[in-house]
């Protein structure tokens, strides 16, 4: 498995010009030359429910990724002079900016909207991606010190709490003032559920729609880390739950290709067994490669200390197949390969 190069995909802003954002996203078999026009609706969050201020659209243009096919790109400049704006918006703004990708073919009766990036980092209400214009993407870790010296305790003296975070403290706030109660009851590794974003809340996260953020209901970036940063600070470890074997089918992988009807499918697909939602394909290296880039970027960013992983079944095809049993092992061995990259790789392994 390979990683998929994160730092060109999804949106992000450019450190030397932090209003152009750039937008990229994988669509593979999704090609300019079957007449299919792909756009970019932008709005700023304040604006979004204002019926005279609408979003801006931008049309994007298609090239080719050597590994995966076809790759949409726009550059959008989020400055209150770039464009024409209503003279209420605030575009250009500072703040988050919620969007979503929006394709015309003229053999479709309808264009199809509400196209989920599935490479955001920041998701809006619903169906909404999001970027904040400017955000601090760099944490700085309450205790570099500590969290340099932070190790996992070993497999067999886990003592493991399952909690939601929006159940257990109703807010990442709340939830880390009470990490202190976890602490004096013995605990030394949590089981966070499904942070990833969904589309509803009532599936507990069990349907994810995107995988490398977290879900607007638990706040940024920054509110996750935290999160993490005080577990660390009390001696406690952070596993995630994730679902790789299924997903909503407002999955933007499921839910283009079958708005357009293709026969075929580059992610989805019966790998093993589909249990629930819609099932993603182990055989396709982009599904393989997608998931095992969301391992590490929840590792890397997120300083993770592992996962637990949902529904292995669903995508489980035997001890050396393309499943589950080689995603743990790719992911294992990426993390003995950064080792001596950056300090905090050094956390899972005693010294």
């Amino acid at each position: 498995m390979k990683l998929l190069p994160l730092d060109k995909l999804g949106a992000r802003s450019k450190g030397t010009s932090p209003e152009v954002i750039d937008f990229d996203i994988i669509l593979p078999w999704v090609s300019a030359r079957d007449e299919n026009r792909l756009f970019v609706k932008i709005i700023h969050e304040k604006d979004q429910f204002i019926q005279d201020v609408q979003p801006m659209k931008f049309e994007m243009s298609q090239s080719e990724d050597s590994d995966y096919g076809e790759l949409w790109s726009a550059e959008v400049k989020i400055d209150p002079d770039s464009i024409d704006r209503h003279p209420d918006s605030h575009w250009g703004d500072d703040g988050r900016y919620v969007y979503r990708y929006y394709l015309e073919n003229p053999r479709l009766q309808d264009p199809i909207d509400w196209i989920v990036d599935p490479f955001a980092r920041e998701f809006g209400v619903g169906k909404l991606s999001a970027i904040t214009k400017g955000y601090e993407r760099l944490y700085k870790w309450k205790w570099n010190d500590y969290e340099k010296e932070w190790k996992t305790p070993p497999l067999e003296e886990l003592v493991i709490y399952e909690l939601m975070i929006n159940e257990f403290g109703g807010c990442i706030d709340d939830a880390i003032e009470r990490l202190d109660y976890l602490w004096d009851l013995g605990i030394n590794c949590i089981e966070v559920m499904p942070v990833t974003n969904v589309s509803n809340i009532v599936d507990w996260g069990f349907l994810p729609i995107g995988y490398f953020g977290v879900d607007e209901r638990f706040g940024k970036r920054r509110d996750m880390q935290r999160f993490i940063d005080a577990a660390h600070q009390r001696g406690i470890a952070v596993i995630l739950d994730v679902v790789y074997g299924h997903t909503s089918d407002l999955f933007p992988y499921s839910y283009l290709y079958r708005k357009l009807e293709y026969h075929g499918n580059p992610f989805m697909g019966p790998f093993a067994k589909d249990y629930f939602g819609q099932s993603t394909d182990f055989n396709r290296e982009f599904t393989r490669d997608f998931f095992f880039t969301v391992n590490h970027h929840w590792l890397d960013v997120y300083h993770a200390d592992g996962f637990r992983y949902d529904c292995v079944p669903n995508y489980w095809d035997g001890a050396v197949g393309k499943g589950y049993a080689s995603l743990v092992y790719e992911t294992h061995q990426m993390i003995k390969s950064k080792m001596g990259s950056s300090d905090h790789w050094q956390r899972f392994f005693d010294g």
